[in-house]
């Protein structure tokens, strides 16, 4: 026990025996906490997000899927019709004969129009006529007929033909599913009274289901129910698609398979998130510490190394390095109390150096607690409206929803509920994610603030006159995705990754506002959504390189005759002008950069294209050709 606590004390000791170790141990504990809430949060965010997507996509299979069933029904009907209204098939009919059996009921006449059985039947029940042909061995299947017209020849069936002028289906003929028309027989000047009705059916196979889908699919025989089933695995989604026979009971199903290409994308960027998150947060933490020792550590520590050196020398010197801060004044003061106390030096000088360290820990750690302060709050508002208040009553409103029994006014309000709920969780979601972006400019301006503070106090320090072109043009992507004014996609694909001899502010700047005009433009047109298309490519003038910087948009566009009037100071298109620097200022401090701009469009409605000469600095890390680097729906 006695080495444990010797053990613990040792360890304390060495702790907070240090500013510079219990200024690092805080902030890797608030690191940490930071990291695990923003890790938290984004897992969260790309999590739901991607899983809505991935189904939209199934929703999309599945309405693909009934599409798929009602276009059979659709091509048997219209086969259908074409025999039943006619003259010929009336007349056989009321007095059957061997010429129209034999010219039309025979296997040319069922591959010609891919119809595997049909069946003339009149509404008394007097008369009916089946044929069923078998494709792979070219011969009437008997036993096939003769099932086929027990479905279709019922007195229910006959007596709803006699009703309806047509009708479609699927019906289970042994192990087999048809897709099935029915149609009242008429002449074809619709003269004279129906009689009868006309049945064709069209054997599905696997192969027709998996040439509609475009996907491996198969017909399952086994299936119990009346509802569209998903299944997921890691790695698939299989989808059972429900067929509803006419004979009622005997059921069949559409089965297949999608790969869950969102989940796995989602999967992939929560883990390049995550691990970017993590590297960023580090790489400021060691950036922070860096600076704290710096800045802080290291005057504290020459300044005690200093007091050492009086305590053991017993020479009251003056402390020559001059700041204009805190630690400035407690160096000036510390040497003006040496002028004062000389003749007192050896009481006044341990209590000095006691003050002193007293007043330099307190002011640290005062500062130190002002700077953390508003990340603190930012992250406590975070920590207070993260959570969903309606939470159990909608769970109880989606378990209630799953009852079949449900009266339709008690689940539309169930629904207008849970969809109220969901409306209100996006909103603050919304807001959640305008947080932690807040937070993160928070941090970006505080390394951009070390950044240029360790610029100014080095020789030479300057800012970078390069950037690479792709990050700017992203995050103006990004900035025209999330446009208020209209549902922009954007594109951006690029030869090469390059970099511009131009300052990143001004740039940024200048892609912003074109953008901020290209949505605009979209937003002018009514439509509510629109395209825009960004292609960088090197280009060389003469003895001058270039990145020729093109962005076009499917706008509401401008008469060309006025291209030249809107680059003139103080010139707007719109009706309601918003502010921001203007493509006169664009083009001004392009020229300025050695580069130019240029603004075309076929005319109004045909959108807008615009050109930007860029000077050419060098080539980055090349990218694939043709890679887009931002594109949203």
């Amino acid at each position: 026990m006695n080495r444990i606590e010797r053990a613990r004390g040792t360890l304390a000791q060495f702790l907070t025996g240090s500013l510079g170790r219990r200024l690092g141990l805080n902030l890797f504990v608030y690191s940490l906490v930071g990291l695990a809430t923003i890790l938290l949060l984004l897992g969260t965010v790309i999590d739901q997000r991607f899983s809505l997507l991935e189904q939209k996509e199934i929703a999309g299979h599945v309405e693909r899927s009934k599409a798929m069933l009602a276009r059979f029904e659709q091509t048997a009907l219209t086969r259908a019709l074409d025999w039943a209204v006619w003259d010929e098939s009336y007349d056989y009919l009321a007095a059957p004969q061997g010429a129209y059996e034999s010219g039309n009921l025979n296997l040319s006449s069922m591959q010609n129009i891919e119809i595997s059985g049909m069946s003339l039947v009149r509404f008394d029940g007097s008369f009916r006529k089946t044929v069923y042909f078998d494709f792979a061995s070219g011969e009437a299947d008997a036993a096939a007929a003769a099932a086929f017209e027990r479905l279709i020849a019922t007195p229910a069936f006959a007596r709803m033909m006699a009703e309806t002028e047509s009708k479609t289906g699927f019906i289970r003929v042994g192990d087999k599913i048809l897709v099935v028309a029915a149609a009242q027989i008429i002449r074809s000047d619709e003269s004279g009274s129906p009689q009868g009705y006309l049945v064709m059916g069209k054997e599905l196979k696997d192969a027709d289901i998996a040439a509609a889908l475009q996907l491996p699919a198969r017909i399952g025989l086994d299936n119990a129910s009346k509802t569209t089933r998903v299944t997921n695995t890691p790695d698939r989604a299989t989808i059972i698609e429900p067929i509803q026979t006419l004979e009622g009971g005997k059921r069949a199903a559409i089965h297949f398979s999608v790969p869950r290409s969102l989940h796995r994308e989602g999967v992939n960027l929560l883990w390049i998130t995550m691990g970017g998150v993590a590297l960023l947060l580090t790489a400021m933490i060691l950036l922070l510490n860096w600076r704290l020792r710096h800045v802080l550590i290291r005057p504290v520590a020459s300044f005690q190394a200093h007091v050492s050196r009086i305590s053991t020398s017993g020479d009251l010197a003056h402390f020559d390095d001059i700041r204009r801060d805190e630690l400035g004044a407690l160096y000036r003061e510390f040497n003006r109390m040496t002028d004062e106390l000389e003749t007192l030096r050896s009481k006044v000088e341990a209590q000095s150096f006691a003050i002193g360290k007293a007043d330099s820990a307190a002011d640290i750690m005062h500062n130190v607690r002002n700077a953390l302060s508003p990340v603190q709050a930012i992250l406590g508002k975070l920590d207070q409206r993260l959570h969903f208040p309606a939470e159990t009553n909608v769970k109880r409103a989606l378990d209630e929803l799953e009852d079949a029994r449900l009266q339709p006014d008690r689940r539309a309000k169930l629904l207008a509920f849970v969809k109220a709920a969901f409306a209100k969780l996006q909103t603050d979601l919304a807001q959640h994610r305008s947080d932690v972006h807040e937070a993160l400019r928070s941090v970006g301006h505080v390394d951009e603030a070390i950044t240029s503070a360790k610029s100014s106090g080095m020789p030479g320090g300057e800012a970078p006159t390069e950037c690479d072109l792709t990050p700017v043009v992203g995050a103006s992507c990004a900035i025209a995705r999330h446009s208020a004014a209209a549902e922009v996609t954007v594109d951006f694909t690029t030869d090469e990754r390059f970099r511009v001899a131009m300052p990143r502010v001004l740039l940024a700047q200048i892609i912003d506002n074109i953008l901020t005009n290209a949505v605009e433009a979209v937003a002018a047109t009514g439509r509510g959504q629109g395209v825009i298309q960004i292609h960088a490519e090197r280009l060389e003038q003469g003895s001058g390189k270039f990145v020729r910087l093109v962005i076009r948009d499917d706008g509401d566009g401008f008469a060309p005759e006025t291209s030249s009037a809107l680059f003139e100071r103080g010139h707007t298109g719109r009706r309601k002008q918003q502010g921001g620097i203007g493509l006169h200022w664009c083009a001004n401090t392009l020229n300025a950069c050695g580069g130019s701009i240029t603004l075309t469009s076929a005319g109004i409605g045909h959108g807008s294209t615009v050109e930007m000469l860029l000077p050419f600095a060098s080539s980055a890390a090349s990218a694939d050709d043709g890679q887009s680097i931002a594109n949203a729906a």
